[in-house]
C-alpha cells in the first residue's frame, strides 16, 4: 500500500492522502492543473523540501468527480504507481449498481447474476442490482480463468447487495503463489438521506 503520498492544490498547500485497505478513503477537493502530481517528500542537505514524483493523474475534462486507484507495481522498489481513474459521479455510477474491478492480473470469464461475459483487467460498467439479483438482493458472482486444459473456477459466491448503495467488487490475486483462488472485497458507498428524511431525523432527535 502506498504511504506518505501528497498532492498540491492551487494554494500550494500539500495534502497527505490517507489510504484505506478495504474501503473508500475520504473525499478530497482539488483545484489546480489538469494533471495532478502525487509525490513523496524529502529534504535537501540545506533543509529545503524536495518533491519526489510517484504518480500522475490526467483527469478528463468531463470528469468532475473521480475515484483514483493506485495499482500495485511489480518493481521491488515502488517508485512509480500506475493509476486507474474512474468517473465517480452518481450519473456515471448510480446508487443501486455494482461494478467489477478486475485487479487480479489476468482476464477472467465471469457470471454476474444471469449475465455471462469476459472480465478484462480494469473496471466494468455498472450493473443494476434490480436486474441481476435474485432471492431479494442476492447476486451470484462467479469467475474463471482459462487454462491449457479448460477453464478453472477461481471464485464463486452469492453476495447480498443493498440497493441504497453503489458497490465496487474488487478482485485481487491469490494470496498464495501456488493457488488459483482469488480473493475479493467490496468498496461501498451508501446513498445520503434525502432532505426530507434529514429534516424528520432532526425533528425526532
Amino acid at each position: 500500500m502506498p504511504s506518505d503520498v501528497y498532492f498540491t492544490n492551487s494554494d500550494q498547500d500539500s495534502q497527505l492522502l490517507e489510504f484505506k485497505r478495504k474501503r473508500r478513503s475520504q473525499t478530497y477537493n482539488y483545484k489546480g492543473p489538469k494533471e495532478i502530481l502525487f509525490f513523496n517528500k524529502s529534504t535537501n542537505p540545506d533543509g529545503s523540501e524536495i518533491k519526489i514524483p510517484v504518480a500522475k493523474a490526467q483527469i478528463p475534462n468531463e470528469v468532475k468527480e473521480a475515484i483514483i486507484f493506485f495499482l500495485p507495481t511489480k518493481k521491488e522498489e515502488k517508485t512509480s504507481y500506475p493509476l486507474l481513474i474512474v468517473n465517480d459521479s452518481t450519473k456515471a455510477f448510480p446508487y443501486g449498481t455494482i461494478r467489477i474491478f478486475n485487479a487480479c492480473g489476468a482476464e477472467l470469464a465471469g457470471q454476474i447474476g444471469n449475465e455471462t461475459l469476459k472480465v478484462p483487467q480494469g473496471i466494468s460498467m455498472p450493473f443494476s442490482i434490480k436486474k441481476i439479483a435474485h432471492k431479494g438482493n442476492w447476486v451470484k458472482l462467479g469467475f474463471a480463468i482459462k487454462m491449457p486444459e479448460g477453464y478453472e473456477l477461481v471464485y464463486s459466491n452469492e453476495v447480498p447487495f443493498d440497493i441504497e448503495t453503489r458497490s465496487i467488487v474488487v478482485l485481487r490475486p491469490p494470496r498464495r503463489s501456488n493457488s488459483l483462488k482469488i480473493y475479493t472485497y467490496l468498496l461501498q458507498e451508501r446513498q445520503p438521506p434525502k432532505a426530507e428524511e434529514q429534516q424528520q431525523e432532526s425533528a425526532n432527535s
